[in-house]
């Protein structure tokens, strides 16, 4: 399966959607959460919820 980062456009391959449905690109880093609809992925920004960071 073939998902396209969002972020920065870059094309990555995935074989399998894994069980939390959180991919990362590999290139940019940024986290995904990918649905499967009618044998398409659908991907959607992942949000981290119930994490602080803190302040950088």
């Amino acid at each position: 399966m073939i998902i396209k980062c969002l972020e920065c456009g870059n094309t990555f391959k995935i074989e399998k959607v894994p069980n939390d449905n959180l991919v990362t690109c590999p290139v940019c880093e940024t986290d995904y959460s990918v649905q499967i609809e009618d044998g398409k992925a659908k991907v959607t920004d992942f949000v981290y919820e119930n994490e602080d960071f803190g302040e950088l």
